[in-house]
């Protein structure tokens, strides 16, 4: 037996033995030695030890076509490199992979551990920190599938909870990306806590699949967080959330006729507005034997915006027809402002609020009982202390933005639209940019193309400067027309490079600016982002 050089099974007896580049077996044979990563260089030696020691004498083993190894190295999109290995989860192979990260270029190497039993690894992260004081050594429930992942260096993911789906949105695979901060939502919660009395409860609204971004990974960071109830707009939201083991109270804002079934089933709690609703929610539950236990119900009150609602002085008739429905149990009542940022609407607000609590008050009377009364949104919340009532329903200012300029300067970008540099070129002066060649110029200018346009959710409205870009300390006037899925900028005297990261949306470029530029309002910024942009949350370990 001979001990070959072979740096990741030192000491181990192999029939092989090290000759510059090359393998040598015992038969003579030569084998060149895998060169892109000490991984398949290992991996390679072990399989050509077992074929001898197993009498399985190999032939053209270098021109075989390789599978996938256990541990798979790719290129991240931010330049950096992604060491993917989802098999055995000891500290063994934790202390392989952590040996293979180690060797890799990059100043900054972070590894990401999957595993729900966080105690076991206390002692070995512990060691690891010594032994490799420039890593960052992380845990992420298994369930997590977007958990917070550096963003820069080498990454290594290690464990069974390395999902597809995570690897997809980590690997170079797109230029454009849609990124959550997962640490400026949880900012956003706390700043709005410190607004309210310490009994008024918080309802997390994620309909829409939360506004656009994502509702299952919204949830359990919010569900974390300790949010009382999370909002969606349809029982199959609801049950999205169930299925993804989402167990926080989910109240739906507008449940259809035949759906009422499917939110018993699931435990979702339906807002009844009408008496039609009503109805349509009694006979359901007559029907539908299952329904164990107390089953909860929202009801609607129309004070002033006219959408949906019984009217104010229908109190009393509603707890009556509730009362002959045993087994459900009014959790809330809730109404909705209709312009609570407006201070020239402030006299119309309390009117509002008068007539809401007219409803509850007739209500509680009927029933003889308490229940949680909620009006109060976002701009309510920054301006009307006076109507934190039971609970609070949050939405646009837990995402970063709020219609009230005071309370807007407090909150954190959640939300982040980046892309990457295609092409440069010189444009002479006196020609225009894109579809019309439109928006010429005087002087000569350095444009950039990037990958992402108006079916991404980069509205045409911000054609011929009205939009912008920012990198690199550079904000850049967008030219010419915004096409379907490219744009132009001017990137003159900007020291940009084809390949650079380019922020459309985000921290310079703020949700309520982008949205003004648009001539819309920050909610259909979020919701016209297209699902084609791959969502990465971060920042929620």
């Amino acid at each position: 037996m001979v001990v070959p050089e072979d740096k990741g099974h030192e000491g181990m007896q192999s029939p092989l033995r090290s000759e510059g580049v090359f393998w040598i077996g015992p038969d003579g044979q030569r084998f060149a030695q895998a060169q892109d990563s000490q991984a398949e260089r290992s991996n390679a030696f072990l399989a050509l030890t077992a074929c001898y020691m197993l009498g399985k004498v190999p032939s053209n083993f270098e021109t075989r076509p390789c599978g996938p190894l256990r541990l798979e190295r790719r290129p991240a999109r931010w330049g950096g490199s992604l060491l993917i290995d989802r098999y055995a989860l000891d500290e063994a192979s934790v202390e392989e992979a952590l040996g293979l990260l180690a060797q890799e270029d990059s100043e900054t190497k972070t590894a990401m551990i999957f595993d729900a039993d966080f105690g076991r690894w206390k002692s070995a992260i512990e060691g690891w920190a010594k032994r490799y004081p420039m890593m960052q050594v992380n845990l992420a429930n298994p369930q997590d599938s977007v958990p917070g992942i550096a963003q820069s260096g080498a990454v290594l993911l290690k464990g069974h909870g390395v999902e597809a789906a995570l690897e997809a949105r980590l690997a170079r695979q797109h230029d454009s990306l849609v990124e959550i901060d997962l640490e400026a939502l949880e900012a956003n919660l706390r700043h709005y806590r410190s607004l309210l009395p310490a009994q008024t409860r918080v309802m997390a609204m994620i309909k829409a699949n939360a506004y656009g971004l994502g509702a299952v990974v919204l949830a359990r960071a919010l569900e974390r967080h300790r949010v009382h109830y999370l909002g969606v707009a349809y029982p199959e939201e609801g049950r999205e959330l169930r299925e993804a083991g989402i167990r926080s109270p989910i109240m739906v804002l507008n449940p259809g006729d035949p759906s009422f079934e499917l939110m018993l089933r699931y435990r979702l709690e339906p807002e009844l507005f009408s008496w039609e609703r009503l109805a349509a929610f009694a006979d359901a539950y007559g029907r539908y034997p299952e329904a164990l236990g107390d089953v909860l119900v929202h009801i609607k009150v129309d004070s002033g915006m006219h959408r949906l609602g019984f009217e104010p002085h229908e109190g009393r008739a509603v707890a009556q027809a509730l009362g002959r429905l045993p087994g459900v149990r009014v959790a809330s009542v809730l109404s909705h402002f209709a312009a609570a940022e407006d201070p020239q609407q402030d006299d119309f607000s309390r009117a509002q609020w008068d007539a809401f609590s007219r409803f509850a008050d007739d209500l509680e009377g009927e029933l003889q009982i308490k229940v949680w009364r909620h009006m109060a949104n976002t701009p309510a919340v920054a301006r009307h202390p006076w109507a934190a009532g039971d609970m609070v329903r949050l939405g646009i200012g837990l995402m970063g933005a709020s219609p009230v300029a005071s309370d807007a300067k407090q909150l954190q970008p959640v939300v982040q639209v980046t892309t990457t540099l295609s092409q440069l070129r010189k444009v002479p002066a006196g020609e225009g940019i894109s579809y019309g060649s439109t928006d010429s110029a005087p002087h000569e200018r350095l444009i950039a193309t990037l990958p992402i346009g108006y079916a991404d959710g980069i509205p045409r409205a911000l054609s011929n400067g009205r939009g912008q870009a920012y990198a690199k300390g550079h904000f850049m006037p967008i030219v010419g027309r915004v096409c379907m899925d490219m744009l132009m900028v001017d990137a003159t005297n900007t020291g940009l490079r084809v390949g650079d990261r380019v922020e459309l949306l985000g921290r310079h470029i703020l949700l309520e600016d982008f949205a003004k530029s648009c001539g819309t309002i920050s909610y259909e910024v979020l919701t016209g982002l297209s699902p084609r942009l791959p969502r990465l949350a971060a920042n929620g370990l």
